[in-house]
């Protein structure tokens, strides 16, 4: 049985009792291509060129978030002397004292609702502060602390008969957790209280902490620095987002145009082959009264773990090549019946098929485009695409961009954020889809002269995370802006239909129940 969910009627039209679905169809592009692609894989690089190119293209976004938060007050010609003779008893790591600051610019605090009383500030680099209760603002990266993080030599401590690691869902300690703020020069912990809502068990600048920020977000600080040597931070500023081009958008189209989002179809586990057929059916037109919405479906997504972790036998990577050459893969049944599935889909409609952190794939972001090869059937059509995972792409002017849902797990691991669509507007604030990479989230290195992959650097009209517990949206810039959480398809038997005109979001279920 098919249900649909929606606000909004549906035209019974045209193709009803025809023999050929007229299927509308769309200008797409792959956006990210270049940036989320990796040719060639080097292994002698470090991530510290990752944490450095995020924060030179965030930081001048962060800067004019200040600005438009304080005021037209920013004075560049003026140069304030930070020079103290107190020493400082700072906490920090890196950078010391050896790293020269930049000219600093005074912030003239007087904007409406910037909640300074008029103090002027300095901006200045994290090395160039001072516990002369001054009121600084700096621009740095967010770097957790937290002692619970695995931790590859607690993981060899029982060799040295020490206390084993048990595994856990997450790793927050309320308690001993510091956070950090480190730009290019230096690293300094951070404390203070946050004009927000806070928790009443826990202090405020800690619900601060575990709610609101995570590791390898690049934000603004506004504070002074105490006698232990901390950052007492007043506000705490985003960086400005992307801007949202909809000039060539038709805000006023005459006809629907839908995308459709499944995520975590966790073939090879418990499923329910009906269910598939009743999906391939409702994409191809044949399942009676969807006829009038399939004609108007222009694109398929697919937001990874379309294969079961079952698939994988983990006994197999610890058994000599020899012992294992006569071994059936246990992929192998459940990658034909994928394949089975996505040819149907794509005979009738542009595919689009994301990796996921279950499926045949390097598990290192963004990850690349699952080979064609492991899918005759469905690559005989040209319809039938592999792309990477974050996914940017445009469809008829409108830009999409999504993740298969590693980067909300990461953030719940590292974080008191459980509720998955927070999590995902905690990525768009900090304009980067996966702020947690690399610290707790693997990703491949980044050569100098690369972007970072994970920046948001156009407002998408569509923002998406696949593989969540249930559907959740939420509009955003005055109704211009989507962001949606896809469910596991394996666990609700849910998709969804989200319709480019009014950018409204249409629940499809699919059950047995009623049969």
């Amino acid at each position: 049985m098919v249900v649909m969910k929606s606000d909004e009627s549906v035209d019974d039209g045209a193709t009803e009792g025809e023999g050929v679905l007229l299927r509308r169809t769309a200008n797409y592009e792959f956006k990210g291509k270049h940036k989320l692609m990796v040719k060639t894989y080097q292994h002698n690089l470090q991530y510290v060129h990752l944490y450095t190119t995020r924060l030179n293209i965030l930081k001048p976004r962060v800067l004019r978030a200040m600005q438009e938060k304080i005021g037209d007050n920013l004075l560049d010609s003026s140069t304030v002397s930070v020079s103290s003779n107190k020493s400082s008893p700072r906490k920090d790591v890196g950078g010391g004292a050896a790293a020269a600051a930049a000219s600093p610019s005074k912030l003239s605090m007087g904007g409406s609702g910037s909640g300074t009383g008029g103090q002027a500030v300095t901006l200045v680099s994290i090395s160039a502060i001072r516990p002369d209760q001054r009121r600084y603002a700096v621009v740095g990266t967010v770097q957790k602390r937290q002692h619970l993080k695995p931790s590859i030599l607690k993981e060899v401590s029982e060799e040295h008969n020490l206390e084993p690691v048990l595994p856990r869902d997450n790793f927050v300690d309320e308690h001993c957790d510091q956070m950090f703020i480190e730009d290019n020069t230096q690293s300094l912990a951070l404390t203070g209280n946050i004009k927000t809502h806070y928790s009443s068990h826990i202090s405020c600048f800690a619900y601060f902490v575990y709610l609101l920020l995570s590791s390898g977000m690049v934000i603004g600080a506004i504070g002074r620095e105490n006698s232990e040597g901390e950052f007492h931070v007043d506000q705490v500023f985003y960086p400005q987002w992307a801007e949202q081009d909809l000039s060539a958008v038709d805000l006023n189209p005459k006809e629907d145009s839908y995308l459709m989002f499944v995520s975590g179809l966790n073939i090879g586990a418990d499923y329910e082959p009906v269910t598939l057929d009743m999906l391939a059916a409702f994409v191809s037109g044949d399942c009676g009264p969807s006829q009038s919405i399939a004609k108007n479906i222009v694109r398929v997504i697919v937001c990874g773990n379309s294969l079961s972790s079952n698939c994988v036998d983990k006994s197999l990577h610890s058994q000599a090549r020899y012992l294992s050459k006569k071994s059936t893969v246990g992929s192998v049944l459940p990658l034909q019946t994928l394949d089975s599935l996505l040819q149907q889909m794509a005979a009738s409609c542009d595919l689009d098929l994301m990796p996921g952190e279950n499926d045949p794939c390097t598990a290192f972001l963004p990850q690349q485009p699952l080979h064609r090869c492991m899918f005759p059937k469905s690559r005989m059509f040209s319809s039938f695409n592999t792309v990477t995972n974050p996914y940017h792409f445009s469809v008829d002017t409108s830009e999409v961009v999504g993740c298969s849902g590693q980067n909300l797990k990461d953030i719940a691991r590292y974080s008191k954020v459980s509720d998955e669509l927070a999590a995902l507007e905690m990525t768009l604030n900090c304009q980067v889809t996966c702020p947690t990479a690399p610290d707790t989230l693997p990703c491949y290195p980044l050569g100098k002269n690369r972007d970072d992959p994970f920046v948001i650097e156009r407002q998408p009209r569509v923002y998406f995370a696949g593989n969540c517990s249930s559907m959740q949206y939420k509009h955003t810039c005055e109704g211009n802006q989507l962001l949606l959480c896809v469910p596991s398809f394996s666990e609700t038997k849910q998709i969804v239909l989200v319709n480019l005109k009014d950018l409204k979001v249409t629940p499809v279920c699919f059950g047995v129940s009623l049969i």
